[in-house]
């Protein structure tokens, strides 16, 4: 469940290829309700729907990067929630000053729990022209809008994962253009790493593990069914795979070697990411096993017609057989 700790909301006015920034200071917290949950709610849904989100870590040098310094005193206590967004504004505002294409916004902090994890999100939102009808003259009317649907410059810090080290928990979503790099800079991240290199990195160690388990041809399959199944699973969740999980659902027999191979700093994998899908497209087949009929086969002999599925006969057609496959039909007789 999702719970919104502290909230504000501070305005920077900046017209782009200007340098001059003025900025709006929200001088208490925003007591959250029912109104903001929902927002909130909204804003983390669209960030979350954005594919391929870019992970990172802060890096080391905090006087470059002080950011997290920041946070850090606020985690703390030593600074209140205010105080810690007055300085990451005016931290974030010496950024953009320097970045002439930069434009102001809504500039949006937030601390938050959800499902026992602590969260920091910082997120810009702009205002939008949108149209309505004036119901007194009944004519079109111009009117600006906050444009939620554009949450391009965010960032959520994942507290619990920054304080376990682990590789991950920065992530900046890659919505209609790149992630701005003055935003990344006040951030604090100076690597960063998407979610398609992941998958294909696991995709790497899962196929060399089902190596060097020399197993049969057959067992390889079963088990890229399932886990594409699962990272199916995931994606449809829009939550982050885990190794921990795929080493128990997979390979129960012995999931501790499993992950212990799969981390290895070669393939430099972290043990929880958003995965993306289309890297195991080629671990999907269509499988069937009934009381008189068995099947399985790969999903490209749908696109290459070898296999030819009719929706409205509910049939499948199959070309080009195997010999081996015509002899034994022979043999029946039919």
């Amino acid at each position: 469940m999702l719970k919104i700790h502290n909230l504000i909301i501070h305005n920077i006015l900046k017209k782009q290829f200007e340098k001059d920034v003025i900025l709006k200071e929200r001088q208490t917290e925003i007591v959250v309700g029912p109104k903001h949950e929902v927002f909130f709610e909204k804003i983390l849904s669209i960030y979350y729907k954005k594919s391929n989100p870019a992970y990172g870590t802060f890096d080391g040098n905090i006087t470059s990067y002080p950011f997290q310094t920041i946070l850090s005193n606020f985690l703390a206590k030593s600074i209140s929630f205010h105080e810690f967004t007055i300085k990451s504004l005016q931290h974030f505002t010496s950024k953009i000053k320097e970045e002439t294409n930069a434009t102001g916004g809504f500039f949006l902090i937030a601390y938050f729990t959800s499902q026992n994890q602590e969260f920091l999100a910082t997120i810009t939102l702009n205002n939008t022209t949108n149209y309505d009808i004036d119901e007194a003259s009944l004519d079109i009317i111009e009117k600006m809008i906050l444009d939620i649907e554009k949450v391009d410059v965010a960032n959520i810090v994942n507290i619990n994962k920054w304080k376990a080290k682990e590789k991950t928990y920065l992530t900046f979503t890659k919505g209609r253009k790149d992630i701005s790099e003055y935003f990344i800079s006040f951030i604090g991240c100076t690597q960063l790493t998407d979610s398609k290199h992941f998958s294909q990195q696991l995709k790497s160690a899962f196929n060399d593990y089902l190596i060097s388990e020399s197993l049969s041809e057959d067992d390889k399959i079963s088990r890229r069914m399932c886990l594409f199944e699962y990272l199916s699973q995931k994606t449809k969740e829009r939550t982050e795979i885990s190794i921990d999980e795929i080493a128990n659902n997979l390979f129960p027999e012995k999931p501790t070697e499993f992950k212990d191979f799969i981390l290895q700093e070669k393939y430099g994998i972290t043990p929880a990411f958003r995965c993306d899908i289309n890297t195991f497209k080629d671990y999907q087949y269509v499988y069937f096993k009934g009381k008189d009929l068995n099947f399985k086969f790969h999903r490209n002999l749908l696109f290459n017609q070898t296999i030819s599925y009719n929706k409205t006969e509910k049939s499948l057609t199959i070309k080009n057989l195997d010999q081996s496959v015509i002899d034994q039909i022979e043999q029946i007789g039919t």
